[in-house]
């Protein structure tokens, strides 16, 4: 056992132990975080710790001159780029199957099965398995650079470019070993430093880029954050407080810009009668289905938010009083036609709306949703399931 054989084994220890390190912090993290977040780091991890514990087995192998011990390294070193790239869909909400994970992984151990059964004297090639690990982590780096195009978090620029820095090292060394036999190139690719320097490389990139994925991870969660902020739970239409939110700066823009702007507050009627006949969750299946007839009537560029109880509201941008009342009638005659059925029963839908136009006086939201409120309590006492509009 020489000086030089043992040093990259030293080093591949060394890596390990820091590699792991990071790997049990990110999945003692991972437990606390929802999915798919906890999913992405838990894969993440995996595929951190599996690349230097590879890499030791590897070293090993060399070391005590046993090369059987090749087959589960280079089986570790795909598996852990497969890992990453899982981590990376998962974030996405785009998981890969753990049918296609193992299909690279169980090639790389037959075709190194076949090698060591063919030449058990000679120590195993790792070209092919540089070509496989390379288009792994390219394709790492694609799905990083989607998610950077889509608007999602900056730090994926880190996660590409050291993936991509990656796959070319395994490039590179995978041409140089299909070299001939006797060129400088090949005996150096082949030597222990050039394997150093390539496993290195391997280990440090993921490395480096699993801070920017933590980060990524954060943002999702951010991102989740906000959207349960922002929409309503049960129906999905906007929260009150991003309607509103929304809302206001419609009204400046509209307003600065001379331009119509219109809001329709509808009401469900006879709700208490649903929830007293059907419970709770009649109730919630009636709201569910008007929050649905009400959004497959509204344009684009409107808005549905739920105010509270069985009340929503419809900001209706560049919508006169013309038109908006055109569109409130549309959404009476939606939820009229929509159909639900509890427990076997069918039970009727109905509501009545106030609508209300920007006008000279409206400095904010209040004063137009106050009397859109007027139209709509005139259309209750007036029998319900119609539309009023205010001036």
């Amino acid at each position: 056992m020489s000086e030089i054989a043992i040093e990259p084994l030293v080093v591949a220890c060394t890596l390990l132990a820091g590699a792991l390190a990071m790997a049990l912090a990110l999945a003692g993290s991972a437990r606390r975080q929802p999915e798919p977040v906890r999913s992405a780091q838990m894969a993440w991890a995996r595929g951190l710790a599996g690349l230097p514990l590879g890499w030791v087995l590897l070293e090993t192998s060399a070391w005590l001159g046993v090369h059987a011990l090749a087959i589960p390294a280079k089986m570790l070193f795909m598996a852990a780029f497969i890992e990453f790239l899982r981590a990376m869909h998962q974030l996405d909400d785009d998981p890969v199957g753990r049918r296609w994970f193992w299909i690279p992984v169980l090639a790389v151990g037959l075709l190194s099965v076949g090698f060591a059964a063919a030449h058990p004297s000679d120590p195993m090639r790792t070209g092919l398995l540089n070509l496989l690990c390379a288009a792994a982590a390219l394709s790492t780096a694609q799905s990083a650079l989607g998610h950077l195009r889509s608007g999602g978090s900056p730090q994926a620029a880190v996660l590409v470019a050291a993936f991509v820095a990656v796959a070319l090292v395994l490039v590179g060394r995978a041409t140089l070993l299909y070299l001939p036999a006797d060129a400088p190139a090949r005996l150096w690719a082949e030597s222990p430093l050039a394997q150093s320097l390539l496993l290195g490389t391997c280990v440090l990139g993921p490395a480096v880029a699993t801070l920017a994925f933590a980060l990524m991870g954060a943002d999702r969660l951010l991102d989740r954050l906000e959207r349960i902020a922002g929409h309503d739970s049960l129906t999905g239409a906007a929260s009150r407080h991003a309607f509103f939110e929304a809302a206001n700066a419609c009204l400046s823009r509209a307003r600065q810009r001379g331009e119509p702007l219109s809001v329709v507050v509808v009401d469900l009627d006879h709700f208490k009668a649903v929830n007293d006949a059907f419970g709770h969750a009649g109730g919630d299946a009636a709201l569910k289905r008007v929050a649905s007839a009400l959004g497959g009537v509204l344009r684009d560029q409107d808005l549905l938010g739920r105010l509270g109880g069985e009340e929503f509201a419809a900001l209706l941008p560049g919508a006169d009083a013309s038109t908006a009342r055109q569109i409130a009638e549309r959404l009476r005659a939606a939820v009229a036609a929509a159909v639900l059925e509890i427990d076997g029963q069918r039970v009727p839908l109905r509501l009545s709306a106030g609508v209300a136009c920007l006008g000279p006086g409206d400095r904010d939201l209040g004063g137009l949703l106050d009397r859109a409120d007027r139209g709509l309590y005139e259309a209750k006492r007036a029998g319900r399931d119609q539309v009023v509009c205010t001036t």
